[in-house]
């Protein structure tokens, strides 16, 4: 997404709204998912925060001057759905229990298995780092909405607020795509860090 050449830029933010698009969860829950995205996405839309300010110096020309902001509105448009993904309200249907807390298809004496599971995470116990290096922020996982929230509330919440009022100020095409990230920006604000 900063590359030197547009046309690649504009390639790897199609490419990457198509793949949140068939596996956000995955995508915003890896490695560095989270946080080097988000330092990529502010570093090409020039809405830095001091992490992103590495990255590059302005905000990325998009090639073509005819192109009318186009460039700039698909990548609002896969900044809003990365976001639905990382912190969007989740849904509030329960994934493998019905609504007794049975786990789907038992029975009793399993009514209540769920609570005795262990959980169904890549590491359910890394956040013990009981044989891990330091912590190292950016490159970290963040599997759950509420760690990716409190991230994003804590390093990029007033920067993409700035800039999204700076995009809806440009009007035309590129303020309607921003009110799209506004709307899930909102959304997630509303919903909090979760319950």
């Amino acid at each position: 997404m900063t590359h030197l050449a547009a046309d690649i830029r504009i390639s790897a933010v199609e490419a990457l709204a198509w793949l949140v698009d068939v596996a956000g969860g995955e995508v915003v829950s890896t490695a560095g998912g989270w946080i080097k995205t988000l330092n990529c996405f502010l570093s090409v839309l020039g809405w830095h925060t001091e992490e992103s300010s590495k990255w590059s110096g302005n905000r990325a020309s998009f090639g073509k001057a005819g192109a009318k902001g186009q460039p700039m509105v698909k990548v609002l448009g896969a900044l809003a759905v990365f976001l639905q993904a990382g912190i969007g309200r989740p849904d509030l249907v329960l994934d493998s229990m019905d609504s007794d807390g049975a786990v789907g298809g038992w029975d009793f004496p399993l009514c209540h298995a769920a609570q005795h599971m262990v959980p169904q995470a890549t590491a359910p116990f890394i956040h013990l780092n009981l044989f891990g290096q330091p912590r190292d922020e950016e490159g970290e996982m963040y599997e759950t909405r509420e760690d990716r929230y409190r991230v994003f509330a804590n390093r990029f919440l007033e920067a993409v607020q700035r800039g999204l009022e700076g995009a809806r100020s440009e009007g035309g095409e590129v303020g309607r795509a921003s009110a799209g990230v506004s709307k899930v920006l909102k959304e997630a604000i509303a919903y909090g860090p979760g319950p």
